[in-house]
């Protein structure tokens, strides 16, 4: 995540006027409503009636019958059942769709460790799965499979003396090894078993018909699908497993514990069920088979019903178990792709049904004086605590005004106009004395600095840091500092340059996918701020198109400014402190390289992979990939990204997808191995005629767009 940077939350380091507007927040009143006495008396109103209301209702639905409710609540948790049943087995569409496609996009990830870990990316968190493995024609296999401490990469591939072996290794989730091998002698051949025949006869996708698998040597049935090349020659059978454990284990936490589930094909083999039940090993079974008194009396109440059909409401039925206890079962058909049908069975006990039902009286009753008691007791809380909250902000306001008021001069430097505001600080258009220099102001009081000595003391340490690494970098791509100082009210504050432009967030935002030409020249001058910061031993670790800010000075267009150096790693001596460690992660995710996402140390490779982000962001309008928080760490680490040109459907030279692929690289030591290396090969990238750029179309763009200085 970000680390907060001890100016402005409006812009955090963009100290630059982007638009010439002010973001002044407007001066509001408080509604009548929010007044102490209103709240205190509104809220254990709200809740009092709130209350009522519920209270009342659950009378009705008590007074209507236990019985009838638990139907209908049971009808609901049936039909929720079937969908989510219906959901697992579409789960195993998906995972073979997204093989099929790797396959098509990478035919060298075949017998590779590669190929290994993109199954068990497919695989992992999907408890329904138990394998999913590639077959080819020569008897070779390659799958991953559920394991009972987490994934395990399976191979089948024949010895010098061409018996086949089975090699077993556990995997952590990246796909690194996390156990011993294991290899032994292979109970099948791939070829010769139920899968590959109904893959093969059908030429395309299909559920094969209840079978005993050969490791486990328990029931269960697989999703299959040739792949043929362009030859009509036979190249591999993807399939995926469900056996009657990892069924069980899936539909068991569907039913919230509620009900039983028993899962069973059209001819009542029985693909999932209680453990109670469990059949034994080494055979199909079906329903009759079971020696359960109780799945004798479900099964007996169950022929009464007529066989359901797909996308009918379950059928329900009431009977009492061999101890007497009075039982609801239902009945519903689940379609596959394909044509086969399939019955989910849900099994409760009627008194767990009803008891909640039979408790709603009581509830409802006791509801009814507590809502009153949480009402009263909240109003007063919150009236208390509003009125607290409104003295601490007038004081506090009184305290900004000033503030505001004796922050107008620092040094030579004159404050004119606030361009922005945040909970921290405040940036300022100033303007020095003598000079009548334009430059933005970046303030920090004193207050938001920390509550105590220590916290003040420790951020006030960071603002000067930042101060010091911007100083220290002459490159024309790096926003410039003019000044810096702390008040004698504690205020911290640095003067930098004031730029007229956009950052490249906002230029596509509003523009769209630039030309290549744009996107080399801008990059270009990034990798030159970036060199320096990394010779000087800095690494920036933010780098994104926030951070990156297209403007123009004097007669110069397009000039890239490189912004935001707050989250930036000084490797230093040992023993010498630090106040951002290079093993914490901090950053934004969506430009985040692999190594900081798992916060390990990073060097200026890190930066290079989040240029290969933000360009391929400039050429599609959309990053590498999308997501959210742990979602998008993890597809850095272990996904493989689409070139732009894939992604955008833009014409872009190979040359330019290599090189961007080359920067999010996995590894940093395949990536470019400096900034300077990577601005060579950007200037070596070949650029159409419609796709080029100049200074003279630059003018001309921002005559277009941007005609006023701002």
């Amino acid at each position: 995540m970000p680390e907060p940077s001890p100016g402005p939350a409006a812009g955090r380091d963009l100290v630059v006027a982007r638009s010439g507007a002010e973001v002044a927040p407007p001066e509001t009143r408080p509604a009548p409503l929010t007044s102490p006495l209103a709240v205190a008396i509104a809220i254990p109103l709200l809740v009092l009636v709130t209350g009522g209301a519920i209270g009342t209702t659950a009378l009705v639905l008590a007074r209507r019958g236990a019985a009838e409710q638990a139907a209908a609540t049971f009808s609901v948790l049936a039909q929720s059942a079937a969908k989510d049943s219906a959901a697992l087995f579409a789960a195993g569409d998906e995972v073979l769709t997204a093989l099929r496609g790797q396959l098509a996009d990478r035919p060298d990830l075949v017998d590779d460790r590669v190929l290994a870990r993109r199954l068990g990316a497919l695989i992992r968190g999907r408890a329904e799965l138990a394998l999913l493995y590639v077959a080819l024609p020569d008897g070779r296999l390659f799958g991953a499979a559920q394991g009972e401490d987490g994934l395990v990469l399976v191979r089948l591939r024949p010895g010098a003396d061409g018996v086949l072996r089975r090699t077993d290794m556990p995997v952590d989730r990246h796909g690194l090894p996390s156990g011993e091998e294991v290899v032994t002698p292979a109970a099948f051949d791939p070829r010769e078993r139920p899968f590959w025949y109904a893959a093969t006869q059908a030429r395309q996708r299909t559920w094969t018909a209840p079978y005993l698998f050969a490791k486990s040597n328990q029931p269960g049935v697989t999703l299959a699908e040739p792949l043929y090349g362009d030859d009509g020659a036979l190249q591999a059978v993807i399939a995926v497993d469900f056996d009657i454990d990892s069924l069980g284990r899936a539909l068991a936490s569907e039913s919230s514990g509620v009900a039983d589930t028993v899962l069973m094909a059209g001819d009542r083999t029985l693909l999932a069920m209680p453990a109670a039940w469990r059949p034994p090993a080494g055979r199909l079974a079906r329903a009759d088979d079971l020696a359960d008194p109780l799945a004798h009396a479900l099964f007996d109440a169950l022929s009464a019903l007529p066989p359901p059909r797909p996308g009918e409401p379950p059928r329900q039925v009431r009977f009492h178990a061999p101890d007497g206890h009075a039982c609801t079962a239902s009945l519903a058909a689940i379609a596959l792709p394909g044509g086969q049908v399939w019955q989910l069975v849900q099994l409760a006990e009627s008194a767990r049904l009803e008891g909640p039902t039979r408790a709603l009286l009581g509830w409802g009753l006791a509801l009814h004086a507590a809502t009153l008691a949480l009402g009263t007791g909240a109003g007063l809380w919150f009236a208390s605590h509003l009125a607290r909250t409104r003295r601490s902000a007038a004081r506090q306001r009184e305290r900004a005004e000033a503030a505001a008021g004796e922050a107008r001069s620092f040094g030579s430097w004159k404050l004119e106009r606030r361009l922005g505001k945040g909970g921290m600080g405040e940036v300022w258009l100033a303007r020095h004395r003598l000079l009548a220099r334009p430059a933005a102001a970046k303030l920090v009081i004193a207050d938001a600095l920390g509550d105590g000595p220590a916290e003040r003391a420790e951020a006030a340490a960071r603002f000067e840091r930042e101060a010091r690494l911007l100083a220290s970098l002459r490159c024309r791509s790096t926003v410039e500092l003019y000044d810096y100082g702390v008040a004698a009210d504690g205020t911290c504050y640095y003067v930098m340059e004031l730029l007229d432009g956009l950052d490249l967030a906002d230029l596509v935002d509003r523009h769209g996918p630039m030309p290549l030409g744009r996107i080399v020249h801008l990059l270009g001058q990034a990798c030159h701020s970036l060199a320096e910061a990394h010779e000087r031993g800095l690494v920036h670790r933010d780098i994104k198109p926030e951070n990156l800010f297209c403007c123009r000075r004097a007669h110069e267009t397009d000039l890239v400014k490189v912004l935001d150096f707050g989250l930036a790693w000084e490797r230093t001596a040992p023993g010498r402190a630090r106040l951002t460690a290079p093993d914490v992660i901090q950053g934004t995710p969506a430009f985040m390289a692999p190594e900081q996402a798992q916060g390990w140390a990073v060097d200026g490779r890190a930066d290079l992979y989040a240029l290969g982000c933000v360009a391929f962001y400039l050429a599609t309008g959309r990053p590498v990939f999308e997501g959210s928080g742990m979602d998008l760490l993890d597809a850095h680490i272990d996904s493989m990204p689409l070139p732009p040109s894939r992604r955008s459907g833009r014409d872009l030279p190979p040359e330019f997808d290599a090189l961007v692929l080359m920067c999010l690289a996995k590894s940093p030591a395949e990536r470019p191995p400096d900034a300077r290396a990577l601005a060579a090969l950007l200037a070596r990238v070949p650029v159409s005629p419609s796709e080029r750029w100049s200074d003279a179309l630059a003018a001309q763009w921002w005559q277009r767009n941007r005609p006023s200085a701002g």
